[in-house]
């Protein structure tokens, strides 16, 4: 759940509901029956995470609620992700997290069919294996494009989504008329 995005391990971002309310430190949280239920645990480690890690967000931005988000946007690589990263987006997928909202990717760090000739090694490669494994087995759709707006699924005019790219927030929020945050690494994940 993010701010303005989606849970990809649960489809929301902070929206309204007067149901529950998680104390952010500075107000409420209005939570959902759905939402409280995954900050329980009821729905498994990974939503539980999920939440966990979207409430965090909403409470830097002093948000009162969740809302659900269409389609979300990772840019992450194991160059970046390094073995900690990796291995935790391996836990998430071992703990049966799959998205719920369409989710899709940045291009990769490591092309897996000319690695070595540019200097790449076969460590970089395989972290890479690694880290699409997981993707794939959560069901995020390995696009491996920072132009998603143009080439795989444009946002709407009132979408809110979870993007993890400088240039498809700022497209997106301006020209197509959607919102998101920036969402970067974990923020990016945990709303799909």
């Amino acid at each position: 759940m993010g701010i303005a995005g989606g849970l990809l391990l649960a489809g929301l971002l902070c929206h309204c509901w007067d149901v529950g309310h998680e104390d952010t430190g500075r107000g409420k949280m209005r939570l959902s029956d759905e939402e409280q239920a995954m900050l329980a645990g009821e729905m498994g480690p990974a939503c539980r995470w999920a939440i966990d890690h979207q409430l965090q967000v909403g409470r830097m931005f002093d948000a009162a609620d969740m809302v659900p988000v269409s389609q979300a946007h990772m840019m992450a690589d194991p160059e970046s992700l390094g073995e900690a990263g990796v291995d935790f987006v391996e836990g998430l997928a071992k703990d049966g997290a799959r998205v719920t909202v369409p989710m899709i990717t940045d291009p990769r760090g490591v092309d897996l069919s000319h690695y070595l000739p540019l200097g790449q090694t076969e460590a970089m490669a395989g972290l890479e294996r690694r880290f699409i494994a997981a993707c794939t087995a959560m069901g995020i759709m390995m696009t491996d494009t920072c132009i998603n707006y143009q080439t795989i699924m444009p946002p709407l005019n009132g979408d809110h989504v979870a993007y993890g790219d400088t240039g498809v927030v700022i497209y997106s929020n301006s020209v197509c008329g959607a919102r998101s945050n920036f969402e970067g690494g974990p923020s990016a994940l945990a709303p799909g």
